[in-house]
């Protein structure tokens, strides 16, 4: 892995604080000032060990336990292979402690995943055509929807699909700003060997509705799976795939008509209500399949974006899909803690609760 070995304690403080959006002096308040800020740069860099008094308040300013700073690294990602999307106007702070929160959930699903002897390998095929039009990227979609075979209906579960083709999928709690983020992840191997796979990690906005995490997933799942040609813009046509693996064009045409002067809500509603896609999303795609013209198109943003029309909006942006979510770590853990091949106190750990949430589990 990248982390040196020779400071985890130093390396693991540094990721508890990011995660926590926090300076060095900030930290050093939340613990009192019994430190400096300098001594916290002195133990982030492995200049200086904190005594047990200190680490204890250390982690629990930072909301973990004092074992997370001896933890040894299983994953790492390399700053730049996180794709973001392009109008995301994140601080350095915001992103740093959504990467660090999203690869600290990465270690949780690997040690889980070790303890129990699962291998998930990632099973898409993400080498093909360079990618350089929306008409392509949805012919991906559509290669892909057969290969799954989902035929011409909803994708019902999208987490639990992706996550038995290889893919890992973790919400963070984060800005409106932020829709998700991607990345291929170093892991290491259980044996303890040096030997390191990749494997793809989507992070999604738990915040968001079920629509917008659906169209995310996909929109993600498309950086990691498609190569695109040079120049492209490559945040379009992750658009166009998602789009087309939630709702394919031939529905919408079946649906809508060729042609379209007006929409209804009555027909908007409709689909997303069977296909799990928003209204936005949906009058997008009308818009690039010529259903409706530019200048519809253009008065319904508008329309929508209009401050005054506060009603209108929160029509358009109500959510109608069942509240969707991954499950896999928490599965995974508690298969482990039924075969009692983890204490109460590591399932706490790995799924971030107390004990005694734990021990308060009633078994059939």
């Amino acid at each position: 892995m990248n982390e040196s070995n020779d400071n985890v304690f130093g390396q693991r403080l540094a990721n508890a604080r990011r995660m926590r959006c926090l300076s060095q002096r900030e930290l050093c308040e939340r613990i009192g000032f019994v430190v400096t800020a300098n001594a916290i740069a002195k133990y982030e860099t492995g200049k200086m060990m904190p005594t047990e008094t200190i680490e204890a308040a250390l982690a629990f300013a930072l909301g973990v336990d004092v074992d997370y700073f001896h933890q040894p690294f299983t994953v790492s990602i390399a700053p730049k292979a996180w794709e973001y999307r392009k109008r995301a106007s994140l601080g350095s702070k915001q992103i740093a402690a959504i990467q660090q929160a999203a690869t600290d959930q990465m270690e949780r699903i690997t040690d889980i995943e070790q303890v129990c002897h699962i291998e998930r390998p990632f099973l898409l095929d993400h080498g093909g055509t360079p990618v350089a039009t929306h008409l392509q990227a949805e012919a991906e979609a559509r290669a892909l929807r057969k290969a799954l075979n989902l035929g011409n209906g909803p994708v019902f579960s999208p987490f639990a699909l992706l996550e038995s083709l290889g893919v890992r999928i973790v919400e963070v709690e984060a800005e409106q700003k932020f829709d998700g983020t991607s990345a291929m992840a170093n892991g290491k191997a259980d044996d303890g060997a040096n030997d390191v796979h990749k494997i793809p990690l989507i992070v999604l906005n738990a915040t968001y509705t079920p629509e917008r995490k659906r169209f995310t997933l996909f929109h993600e799942l498309a950086h990691l799976i498609l190569d695109f040609v040079a120049g492209a813009d490559v945040e379009r046509l992750c658009n166009a795939f998602a789009s087309e693996m939630l709702i394919p064009t031939s529905v919408m045409l079946v649906r809508l008509g060729n042609c379209r002067q007006s929409l209804t809500f009555e027909e908007m509603k409709g689909l997303q209500r069977d296909y799990g896609i928003s209204i936005e999303a949906l009058m997008y795609k009308a818009h690039l399949h010529g259903i409706i013209s530019d200048a519809y198109s253009k008065h319904f943003n508008i329309k929508l974006n209009k401050k005054t029309n506060e009603q209108f909006r929160e029509r358009v942006r109500e959510s109608l899909w069942q509240p969707e979510t991954t499950t896999y770590l928490r599965t995974l853990v508690l298969q482990a803690l039924s075969n009692q091949l983890i204490t109460p106190a590591k399932a706490a750990s790995l799924l971030g609760e107390a004990v005694e949430t734990i021990n308060q589990l009633e078994f059939v």
